[in-house]
């Protein structure tokens, strides 16, 4: 698509409708101005003015349109200008253009709503102001939790230095169970699909959301590890991996612990590897995975004391 090109489009779409209102009112049929499409034309000339990145020229349309009493449903289009706003990085407007949205958004609306109060909270984020973007994200986890806003609010209690609250948050973020199958046995049939179901767009679709999901998850708990553990990584992850278990991820909570048996190692101290290596050799019990990864380590750790026998295996 050529943003320049379906602007002049878009502009020679409100000439020929200001034309047609003209005409009308020159022929005494002023009654007959359709308000819908006066409404659809001046939207989509905001919107093509703001894709070519004439964004003043946007918000002066959405204005002209939100102040027009003819136009009910044009207090909407407020979110339409908390946006421009926030992508011009004039947050504090872009708070106030969104919270004024709220006021035209129905409670039906819910996934709209909250959508909105997302947008406030990242915007809070951003002008570093973690207390107000924790309030924000924690009306959304409170009525219509997500992944994404949960994953937002562990961030604000950690910028915070709350550390209960980072791991109320981190609970509730494991409590979701987004895009996970239902069962063990459904989990395991979801790793044997033939090539026709793997293809399938809706089931690759919920294996991404299932993967991004997961990093957040790990990304997270690796956030706020040390400092939920009162500066011991070691008690921080053991407490995240217990509750990784506890909610049913347990490749989740085993790849944590193969952080922390890294961890050990990374610090090069006597004690340190040794309590690394300890770690890794657990492994040896667990998925395909990651004992894979353990191995590989071992075999370094092996040839780095000097145990070639025991790194070839």
């Amino acid at each position: 698509e050529d943003p320049q090109k379906a602007l002049e489009l878009a502009k020679e779409c409100a000439k020929r409708e200001r034309t047609l209102c003209r005409t009308r009112e020159q022929n005494g049929k002023a009654d007959d101005i359709d308000l819908d499409l006066q409404y659809a034309v001046t939207l989509n000339l905001a919107d093509r003015h703001d894709k070519a990145g004439q964004d003043q020229e946007a918000l002066d349309l959405y204005a002209q349109i939100v102040k027009n009493k003819n136009y009910p449903e044009g207090g909407k289009l407020r979110v339409n200008m908390g946006k421009v706003y926030f992508d011009r990085g004039e947050f504090p407007s872009a708070i106030k253009m969104y919270r004024m949205a709220l006021d035209h958004i129905s409670h039906e609306q819910k996934g709209v709503r909250f959508k909105v109060m997302r947008n406030i909270g990242i915007a809070f984020v951003k002008m570093g102001q973690y207390v107000d973007a924790a309030r924000a994200f924690s009306d959304v986890m409170s009525v219509e939790p997500d992944f994404t806003s949960g994953y937002n609010l562990v961030i604000c209690h950690y910028a915070t230095g709350d550390k209960e609250k980072m791991k109320e948050s981190f609970v509730k973020l494991l409590s979701l169970r987004a895009f996970e199958p239902e069962d063990e046995e459904e989990e395991d049939d979801e790793e044997k699909e033939d090539d026709d179901t793997v293809g399938d767009e809706l089931t690759r679709y919920l294996r991404t959301q299932q993967l991004d999901c997961h990093r957040k998850i790990l990304a997270a708990a690796k956030l706020i590890g040390t400092t939920i553990g009162g500066g011991s990584l070691e008690r921080g992850y053991e407490y995240l991996a217990d509750e990784m278990h506890r909610f049913g991820y347990a490749i989740l909570a085993n790849e944590l612990e193969m952080e922390l048996a890294l961890s050990h190692l990374k610090s090069k101290t006597p004690e340190g590897m040794k309590e690394g290596k300890r770690r890794l050799l657990e492994f040896e019990k667990k998925e395909h995975a990651l004992k894979a990864k353990a191995a590989t380590n071992l075999s370094w750790l092996y040839f780095h004391e000097g145990d070639y026998e025991n790194a070839q295996k």
